[in-house]
């Protein structure tokens, strides 16, 4: 095999190892989603064998999001506690 040949051949590897990479898609369940807004990791396993680490960002948004999304993510532990204050004081009596 000439040089050119083993050049092209190894050039049309990475170029499809590329196009697995990119093409590659997450799946996530609602668990996983409720770990990861809580803080959490999420590790995934990339067609390639690659592991991935997902979590979410500790930089907020430096502007509201531009769609009007169906589903907002919100921390509901201040209007719990004002809500039901006797689950927060010790518990229910």
């Amino acid at each position: 095999m000439s040089m050119s040949n083993k050049y092209l051949k190894a050039r049309r590897n990475r170029e499809q190892e590329f196009k697995e990479l990119v093409s590659a898609e997450i799946v996530l369940s609602e668990g996983q989603l409720e770990t990861i807004i809580n803080g959490g990791v999420i590790k995934a396993k990339l067609p390639s064998g690659e592991t991935v680490k997902i979590r979410q960002s500790i930089i907020k948004d430096m502007a509201a999001p531009i769609l009007n999304n169906r589903f907002k993510v919100a921390d509901t532990r201040q209007e719990d506690r004002l809500l039901h204050p006797k689950m927060f004081d010790g518990g229910i009596k």
